[in-house]
């Protein structure tokens, strides 16, 4: 992981680790309890000191073109949701190129689980390939992910959803590896939507590690466009669109603490500037919470449907070696449990700006 050098990963007793089901582990064994860190803390700190965020400033395309200037190369991980697609449509009308995008499917482009890669990636790719030098359109075959899980303790050795049951997407890391290289190369991540938190009586804009460390931030040479700390203006400027819409609609309640984060594609997508992306219709809707989304259901009935037994076979032990360890998941309560495990790297005050750790304000 040292070589990676990701912009965040746990801490514990001396150890940087980039797995969370690894880290509970290492807790509950050990009796202690790990920190979730930004790598570049002290810097995000700096962009907000002595300085306020002009609701007119569009500090996301400011910070698009930064990093062309800065990079020899520059990619982006593209899937065809808003947050990746409004990156590409801003590099579009500003004529702003996008050496390669790397847009990941599984097994078969045809697959009814794919059919956001197929309806709304590849035809975006086809309208906005004026500023795109080469596209990718990537395969994880069912062979990958099957030699993923042949590794009983695959959930704990490689980076991969916080969340359990894993999906298949775990095992798109190898496949992705020919794409993040590169010496003077940024790999743009699109995915990190505000997560507000309303604590007694003051709004913090925050980085949960549930939602942001699901393994993308171990890709070599990644960037997270919206999360960035150069980019921080443009993250705080989001959570403040989107805390005021919570307010003027009625969606805080009386309670001390509330943690709120905005659908993908509605109205509050829009408040935070996001396109309205074509054929949206495709979109598989996802349940990113305590269960499988719909869309990793369809991907096991599809994978069950063309008879591939082995991988569930060794999907299915890997899962059984994760209960053999946190026993308590085998029941509904004791799942959900688990997965109340949220660490925060940082919290902003997005009113005065200040910055603090976990410990600071909890």
């Amino acid at each position: 992981m040292e070589e990676r050098d990701p912009f965040c990963f746990w801490q514990v007793d001396g150890y940087k680790l980039d797995n969370k089901h690894l880290v509970m582990w290492y807790e509950k064994n050990h009796n202690t309890r790990a920190e979730f860190v930004y790598r570049d803390y002290d810097l995000l700190k700096d962009n907000l000191k002595d300085t306020v965020i002009d609701l007119d400033q569009d500090y996301h395309l400011d910070f698009l073109k930064h990093l062309r200037s800065k990079y020899e190369t520059v990619k982006l991980l593209y899937s065809g949701g808003t947050d990746s697609a409004t990156i590409l449509d801003m590099a579009h009308r500003n004529n702003i190129m996008i050496d390669e995008t790397i847009t990941l499917f599984i097994e078969d482009i045809d697959l009814p689980s794919n059919a956001e890669q197929k309806n709304i990636a590849i035809p975006g790719l086809e309208k906005y390939k004026s500023v795109i030098g080469r596209p990718h359109v990537v395969k994880i075959g069912y062979d990958v992910i099957e030699k993923h899980f042949e590794d009983r303790y695959s959930l704990f050795s490689s980076p991969c959803d916080p969340f359990f049951p894993v999906s298949f997407s775990a095992a798109k890391y190898g496949p992705l590896e020919e794409y993040q290289n590169g010496s003077d190369t940024c790999v743009i991540s699109g995915i990190d939507k505000p997560e507000v938190m309303f604590y007694h009586g003051r709004w913090y804009a925050t980085q949960i590690d549930n939602a942001v460390a699901f393994g993308d931030q171990s890709v070599h040479n990644l960037l997270p466009f919206y999360m960035d700390a150069r980019n921080i203006k443009g993250y705080i400027k989001d959570c403040i669109f989107y805390r005021n819409w919570l307010i003027k609609n009625d969606r805080v309640s009386k309670d001390n603490w509330q943690f709120f984060r905005p659908s993908p594609v509605n109205e509050q997508s829009r408040v935070i500037n996001r396109i309205e992306i074509d054929n949206s219709q495709h979109l598989i809707a996802r349940n990113k919470s305590f269960t499988n989304g719909e869309k990793h259901q369809m991907r096991f009935k599809e994978c069950f449907g063309s008879g591939n037994f082995t991988l569930f076979t060794k999907y299915f032990k890997a899962m059984e070696t994760f209960f053999e360890i946190f026993p308590d998941t085998r029941t509904s309560n004791g799942l959900q449990d688990y997965h109340k495990n949220g660490k925060f790297a940082w919290l902003v005050d997005i009113d005065t700006l200040e910055v603090f750790r976990q410990d600071e304000v909890f």
